[in-house]
């Protein structure tokens, strides 16, 4: 249940942070914005470019998130697995 709880304020987190980052690139690219409007894109067109930069964005999080969670893994069982070795007990996880 704990875990479910965790999960959940993690993408809770993740949410929000995707969110601001949104929104601080909108307010950022104001005049980048206006311009892609008076060369005549559509407001479609400019949320689809800010949408996919955004999930793009949150993409590449999630993976980076990712490998460096796989490399923090592999590298504290290498050194607890080293450790219990070496001081003989047993530990459960």
């Amino acid at each position: 249940m704990l875990l479910w709880l965790v999960t959940g304020a993690a993408l809770l987190a993740a949410a929000l942070a995707v969110g601001a980052s949104s929104a601080a690139s909108v307010i950022e690219r104001r005049t980048e914005i206006g311009l892609m409007k008076a060369l005549g894109a559509g407001s479609g067109t400019v949320g689809f470019l800010l949408a996919a930069e955004q999930l793009l964005l949150a993409f590449v999080g999630g993976g980076v998130g990712t490998r460096w969670e796989l490399f923090w893994h592999a590298w504290w069982e290498r050194k607890s697995s080293a450790w219990r070795q070496r001081h003989h007990l047993i530990v459960f996880l």
